[in-house]
């Protein structure tokens, strides 16, 4: 990448390309970036680039101005990020599987995957190093709430409605009502060094 004055001196339409594809590629990997290499940010961002390049190409020839080329062939490659977070990815690894030829998603990690992938989390029950389970068994009831009633941190760290608690000796602590109308919603920060395990009941979106 070209950065101060060196990226100054290229035309304007290289430098919104070069814009428009670093801004499509922090859309489409967003949740994702920081297993990345410096190469993996680089070349991705260059292939989005080389869209915008190619819109560029094809407005120009059909003679729009600038005034209107440029904010359309930004919008335009941004968006493409977007569609290929949605809908080109999950298509992608879905059609390599299909073939044999490969089953790897590109994630080094599990977790970042439950946080950002394309998936409905109905059910959540959280481990905790001293022995206490902490549940949220009926999520769909708090969609509309504060972060649906469950945030997943990308430190491993979980926010969540708590329904119930299944303490060490047996016993299980009911917590009532998580919602009040003029207060709001109740929800309990569980930090990553007090989880063991987390069990999440799935389905796809």
């Amino acid at each position: 990448m070209m950065f101060g004055l060196e990226f100054l001196e290229l035309t304007l339409t290289l430098q919104v390309s070069l814009g428009a594809g670093y801004l499509a590629y922090a859309v489409a990997y967003a949740g994702y970036r920081k297993d990345h290499r410096a190469e993996d940010a680089i070349f991705i961002t260059i292939a989005f680039s080389a869209l915008a390049q190619l819109l560029f190409v094809v407005l120009e020839h059909a003679q729009f101005l600038p005034i209107i080329s440029v904010p359309s062939v930004f919008l335009t490659t941004i968006a493409a990020g977007a569609l290929w977070r949605k809908f080109g990815m999950s298509f992608w690894q879905t059609l390599m599987r299909w073939s044999g030829v490969h089953r790897d998603d590109g994630n080094l990690r599990i977790w970042p995957i439950l946080v950002h992938g394309n998936h409905e989390i109905n059910q959540c029950q959280v481990y905790l190093k001293d022995g206490r389970v902490l549940n949220l068994l009926n999520g769909p009831a708090y969609i509309g709430q504060p972060w649906d009633g469950l945030l997943l941190g990308d430190d491993g760290s979980v926010l969540m409605v708590v329904e119930n608690e299944y303490m060490p000796n047996g016993s299980v602590i009911e917590h009532g009502a998580n919602f009040d109308a003029e207060w709001g919603t109740s929800l309990t920060y569980v930090p990553a060094s007090e989880v063991s395990r987390v069990i999440f009941t799935l389905k796809k979106s």
